[in-house]
């Protein structure tokens, strides 16, 4: 019975401690680049800008295909904006620690210009909770 007590305690732990949201990687404005490229393909991927869906971006440049993590699907759907494969984008990202993407601060799609991260970047779309 004890055994029984202690083994669902730990599953109990573990299950919190997996359950804990995982950060948002941080934006540093040291390895921010721009770069041109053309949309392949358009993902909605679960928790990993906020706690909502993000959208990320495959974007097609020079230097081969890139991930682009851009912001929480509701924001985007708030600002009206929408990606398509083939779209023409000029983004300006910071590589992701460890990772092979990128984070959105500013994207350029045909001169109308998407901003969703500030100057430090610090994401734009938490600024409507505050």
């Amino acid at each position: 019975m004890k055994k029984l007590v202690m083994l669902t305690l730990v599953l109990l732990v573990a299950a919190l401690v997996f359950a804990q949201p995982k950060a948002e990687p941080k934006y540093d404005k040291a390895s921010e680049v721009k770069m041109k490229g053309t949309v392949e393909e358009v993902k909605g991927v679960p928790g990993s800008c906020c706690t909502e869906k993000c959208i990320h971006l495959m974007l097609r440049t020079d230097k081969g295909l890139v991930e682009i993590q851009v912001a929480p699907d509701v924001f985007l759907k708030d600002m009206e904006v929408a990606f398509a494969k083939g779209d023409k984008l000029e983004v300006t990202a910071a590589k992701i620690d460890g990772a092979e993407s990128y984070l959105a601060r500013e994207i350029n799609m045909n001169g109308s210009i998407l901003i969703v991260r500030d100057d430090q970047g610090g994401p734009v779309w938490n600024w409507k909770k505050g």
